[in-house]
């Protein structure tokens, strides 16, 4: 996702310099996009059962990054590593 979206920058900064100012086209590094769910994760107390909704209209970095973290949520609260069918329930249920 993180190359994917520097690519789509750089290309759209050197063939369609106007637009690209216009539209405010930025990649979100994926630091920062980390901390950035990390730092809206933090003072939740139920974290089980949040729903996310992308902040951005980029190529997808803080769904990405908000989907690995309520998976980690998933596997840290109940102890064992989530099977394909509850990371789908994730996927379907939260995102």
């Amino acid at each position: 996702v993180g190359l994917l979206s520097q690519l789509y920058e750089n290309f759209t900064h050197e063939y369609t310099p106007e637009q690209a100012k216009k539209e405010s086209v930025h990649y979100t590094p994926i630091n920062i996009a980390e901390y950035m769910v990390e730092e809206t994760f933090y003072p939740l107390k139920n974290q089980k059962n949040l729903k996310v909704l992308d902040p951005s209209c980029g190529a997808g970095i803080f769904l990405v990054t908000c989907f690995k973290k309520l998976v980690a949520l998933e596997w840290e609260q109940s102890g064992k590593q989530p099977n394909r069918k509850k990371i789908r329930e994730i996927l379907y249920n939260q995102i």
